[in-house]
């Protein structure tokens, strides 16, 4: 009678250990969910405020500046640009231009896009050997991109 009732309970413990790693592991489930999606919602927080273009070019020909911008998509609100003679100088130009705005620009100013490929039309540029220009975009969150930094002659 007595080994009759230890089997039993052996078998209840083994039982009872089973359910318990059942639970624990579901528990550790469950904490994984939501700890996983607020990485993945940071992540893409972060993503979305912090956009820089994916490509800039100056060209400047005749005393008239052209600058073309690749952009990683449409959802931002201003694109600011400063050009120098040397890196960290604006003394060439600078300008904020509202996305997409095409009238009201400063004489000579010209804005176009095409898809994700801008063009802004700078008007007079003083010739130089050597520009440093830096563009960044501000998102529809209200944050600032990354500057975009080249030279270019």
């Amino acid at each position: 009678m007595m080994e009759a009732n230890l089997k039993f309970v052996r078998k209840r413990n083994s039982q009872l250990n089973f359910l318990s790693g059942v639970l624990i592991s579901q528990n550790k489930k469950q904490l994984k969910t939501p700890l996983l999606f607020l990485i993945l919602f940071w992540c893409f927080s972060l993503n979305a405020n912090a956009q820089s273009p994916t490509d800039v070019t100056l060209s400047v020909n005749a005393g008239s500046g052209l600058l073309y911008i690749a952009l990683p998509d449409s959802n931002m609100v201003e694109i600011e640009l400063q050009i120098g003679t040397k890196p960290g100088l604006s003394d060439v130009f600078s300008q904020t231009f509202t996305f997409d705005q095409t009238t009201g620009l400063p004489t000579g100013m010209t804005y176009s896009r095409n898809g994700l490929n801008t063009y802004l039309g700078l008007g007079a540029i003083t010739p130089n050997t050597v520009y440093a220009s830096k563009v960044r975009l501000k998102s529809i969150s209200g944050t600032w991109g990354d500057w975009y930094e080249i030279i270019s002659n």
